[in-house]
């Protein structure tokens, strides 16, 4: 390779830990630009995939977000529905009403 080196994701930037002379002979200039198209390519390629996963993160997020507001709202209903039957109950007891 001509770099080599690790991301530090705290400071943000590329640590180069190797780099590759600049000096070139002139017959090894093709085989330089073939070698730099090919990480360029690569480098596309990952970040299309990066790119990917990041909007099938946010479109998962989003599915997540629509559920927990589906089972909010069923929630929320279900507990209408018990807080009318216990008044609705009170009421018939206070009538003097009640099972028989």
């Amino acid at each position: 390779g001509i770099v080599r080196g690790k991301l530090d994701q705290l400071r943000r930037c590329f640590e180069v830990q190797f780099a590759a002379g600049r000096d070139l002979r002139p017959g090894q200039l093709g085989s330089m630009i073939q070698t730099l198209s090919n990480w360029l390519a690569t480098s596309d390629n990952l970040l299309i995939s990066i790119q990917e996963k990041i909007k099938w993160a946010d479109s998962m997020s989003e599915l997540d977000k629509k559920h927990r507001k589906e089972v909010e709202d069923r929630v929320e209903d279900v507990k209408k529905s018990i807080s009318l039957k216990k008044l609705q109950t009170t009421e018939v007891v206070r009538r003097g009403g009640g099972i028989q």
